[in-house]
């Protein structure tokens, strides 16, 4: 837009503009005596015997000398009166745009953007603040009923993820190790070993790390039913992996000794007698079993926060706040820009009025120039007509034969009489000193209209941040 603006300007200017103003006429004596071949004129009257002893008026030739000083002098005059209202247009455009920016102008267009921006974001602001309000309360009311002073502990991103890769490596691992050992006593060799021992396994990891997140973190509960809970699933816990233990072991024996149904023979040798295993890689691998079970057990305490449902809150509380947040820094980012750019232009105003009061000076200057150039051409046509008349008659005294000087030749003829137009000087250099008056203005009032912007800034920085106190003190009190 600002491209075209400028172009089409340029494309005004370039039309609109008048024929070129003629050069300024030169008033060289040689010059006008070539033209005018004043000396052969006055040699060739001589010989004549002209003009005549008593003759009271000039001759033709000089007369046309004459007639064309005065011509030259109206073009100066019209040359000067040209370049003067040139000059005076510019002044009058440049000292319109001085007063285009007002000292409030600025901050006026600040409040006006800023209020755009605050009219389109209040509404969704609003309503973030009060989803985060709504979360922050809910949170408070179950720290302050669960009696908790810290702030909820869980693992996120590359610890979350670590955390469920720990279990499938429980998973697999218990596999892969107690694969071998039962592909011993198996026709099918290493793979239905591993599928025997795979799908233990991850009965035997799944359930305890199902019972460490949903069963046991109810140790830490405050209420004395929720505890009881906790211990009865921890308890549950280890029984059930040791149970799985013993199973695996007896399972084992069963398949060494090649049973046509060696899990229903390791059940009844199960509950017959548990710990009658007789075979040292059996309790091997009840031991591994056991530890696998522990090693879920603790992968699911610790994948939230300890205390039940204080984790979920928590992070429901963070996206909460996280997102009124991220939303707020937006709009800010955009009021940082927008007040950015008029602190810019405050300074780029004062600048603009420095280069204006500069070429006002130039302007002023080149007027007084323009009419001092014409005052020194008019008093020059004068000294080229008294210096061409006195060549030419002198010229024609040398050659006259009969020694006759003519009356006339002791006057010289006037030029019409030109009046140039005296600058308003006085009117310009008011008009100078109002510019200085307005800049030094300017610059005192700069840092007040700065911290105007700032305010108005922070006022609507303000509005839009109604969550700010409830943070605040939130941070006081631990998340």
């Amino acid at each position: 837009m600002n491209f075209l603006k400028g172009f089409w300007q340029r494309l005004t200017r370039w039309f609109s503009r008048g024929k070129p103003l003629p050069p300024w006429p030169a008033f060289s004596v040689d010059t006008i005596v070539q033209e005018f071949r004043l000396l052969e004129q006055a040699r060739s009257l001589a010989s004549l015997g002209l003009p005549a002893f008593h003759a009271k008026a000039p001759t033709s030739i000089e007369l046309e000398v004459v007639r064309y000083l005065e011509a030259a002098r109206d073009q100066v005059q019209r040359q000067v009166a040209s370049e003067q209202e040139r000059v005076d247009q510019s002044i009058r455009q440049l000292h319109a745009h001085v007063y285009d920016v007002e000292s409030g102008l600025l901050g006026s267009d600040f409040e006006r953007r800023a209020q755009l921006i605050f009219n389109e974001q209040k509404s969704w602001l609003d309503k973030l603040a009060r989803q985060a309000r709504s979360r922050l309360s809910e949170l408070q009311k179950f720290r302050r009923t669960h009696q908790l002073e810290r702030e909820a502990h869980y693992p996120e991103g590359a610890g979350l993820f670590f955390r469920y890769a720990v279990l499938l490596l429980l998973v697999v691992g218990e596999g892969v190790f107690n694969a071998n050992f039962f592909a011993e006593g198996l026709s099918s060799g290493l793979l239905g070993g591993f599928f025997y021992a795979a799908t233990l396994a991850a009965l035997n990891v799944g359930v305890c790390f199902v019972l460490g997140y949903a069963g046991v973190r109810h140790i830490h509960h405050v209420q004395l039913a929720n505890r009881l809970l906790g211990v009865f699933s921890l308890l549950f816990a280890l029984a059930f992996t040791l149970l799985m233990a013993l199973s695996i072991g007896h399972l084992r024996d069963a398949i060494l000794h090649e049973s046509a149904t060696p899990t229903r023979d390791a059940f009844y040798a199960l509950l017959a007698n548990p710990l009658g295993l007789d075979d040292l890689v059996a309790w091997v691998l009840g031991l591994v079993t056991v530890g696998f079970g522990l090693g879920a057990l603790i992968d699911g305490h610790g994948i939230d926060d300890a205390y039940p449902g204080y984790g979920p809150l928590a992070r429901r509380c963070h996206a909460a706040v996280d997102e009124f947040e991220d939303e707020f820094e937006e709009v800010r980012a955009s009021l940082e820009d927008l007040r950015q750019e008029n602190i810019v232009s405050l300074d780029q105003e004062v600048l603009r009025v420095h280069g204006q009061l500069k070429q006002f000076r130039l302007w002023l200057d080149e007027k007084k120039a323009i009419h001092q150039r014409g005052l020194q051409s008019l008093q020059d046509s004068e000294t080229a007509l008294y210096a061409c008349l006195r060549l030419f008659r002198a010229e024609n005294e040398r050659h006259r034969k009969d020694a006759l000087r003519p009356a006339y030749f002791d006057t010289l003829p006037t030029l019409r009489g030109v009046t140039l137009d005296k600058p308003n000087e006085d009117t310009l250099e008011k008009a100078y000193q109002d510019m200085v008056e307005r800049l030094r203005e300017m610059e005192t009032t700069l840092p007040e209209r700065r911290a105007q912007v700032y305010a108005l800034f922070d006022r609507h920085l303000e509005e839009l941040n109604p969550l700010l106190p409830a943070i605040h003190a939130q941070q006081e009190e631990g998340w």
